[in-house]
This record gives structure tokens, sequence and C-alpha cells, in this order.
């Protein structure tokens, strides 16, 4: 029989959801507004494509591909950037 109040398994679980939602917590202070660039990015991105994709009606196999290519774009997009944040250090 399992108990619900108090018992041991059940507070080893809840220690660990905690310390888990603490370093999630710590994460996004600490890196707040890359988060939120990378959170908007991706949704212009694919805001951009849908819009695009209902205006031309295009085939659903580009969709996709247009979808996959944000994810390159956004590497693309990130590298470019920290490039230049390391070139703007070095002078």
């Amino acid at each position: 029989m399992r108990r619900s109040n108090g018992g041991v398994i059940e507070r080893e679980i809840g220690a660990w959801a905690m310390s888990q939602l603490d370093r999630i917590a710590e994460y996004f202070d600490e890196n707040r507004w890359e988060v939120l660039t990378d959170l908007a990015f991706a949704i212009a991105w694919v805001t951009i494509v849908s819009i695009l994709f209902d205006l031309v009606d295009g085939p659903q196999w580009a969709y996709y591909l247009f979808m996959f290519s944000g994810v390159l774009a956004y590497y693309l997009l990130y590298g470019m950037s920290e490039a230049a944040i390391e070139g703007e250090q070095e002078e």
C-alpha cells in the first residue's frame, strides 16, 4: 500500500522536482534576454512562414523545409552574432 501523506518517495520526488525548478529559474534569471530573443526569433519565423504559405498555398514538403530552414537560420544568426561580439572584444 502506498502512503500519500509524508511518504519517503513523495518527499524525494518533491525535493528533486523543486531542485529542477530552482535550476530552471536560475537559468532564466541568468539568461533572460537570450531566451526572450530566441523566443522572438522562433515566433517571427513561424509567423512569416505560415503567412507566406497561406498566401501562396505551397506544397506541404516545402512548408516543412522552410520551417526546418528556420533552425539553420537561427544557428547561422547566432554564430554570426557570437563572432561579431568576439571580434569587438578582441579590438
